[in-house]
């Protein structure tokens, strides 16, 4: 869908919509109901300004806004799909694997292996009063 009658839409009723909302409601292929979701989000939460941000703020408030669509309109915009995408609902899945140890025994399962990419823990050095005061000597010299 055009994102530009989605921004039209949304300023002809003083609505300001984040470029990452608006790509996410860009995805649908049905206007109609997108308007009706900007609709009830404005009067449900009263804001002028709609933001990922203010979806994970009103979560219950826009889980109604979302379960009082009819059926058909939430099958065009795909709730389940946009949920995850606004950070509203998550989605997990573990995968198991079977593996045969030999033909005589059981299948064992084991657990996925996991794999860490990176680690990104900081470690701040211990500030004591002594270093209070050499920064605060630094400073009125």
């Amino acid at each position: 869908m055009d994102p530009q009658q989605i921004l039209k839409f949304c300023l002809e009723r003083g609505l300001l919509v984040d470029k990452d909302v608006l790509s996410l409601f860009s995805e649908s292929q049905d206007f109609e109901s997108v308007k009706m979701v900007i609709e009830k989000i404005k009067s449900h939460t009263q804001q002028k300004i709609i933001t990922k941000e203010l979806f994970s703020k009103n979560r219950e408030q826009v889980t109604q806004v979302f379960s009082s669509l009819p059926e058909e309109k939430q099958k065009n915009i795909d709730i389940q799909s946009l949920k995850l995408k606004l950070g509203l609902s998550i989605e997990i899945s573990k995968e198991i694997i079977s593996k045969t140890v030999t033909p005589a025994k059981e299948n064992i399962l084991e657990e996925p292996k996991i794999k860490i990419v990176s680690n990104s823990s900081v470690q701040t050095p211990k500030i004591n009063v002594e270093n209070f005061v050499n920064h605060s000597l630094h400073l009125t010299y």
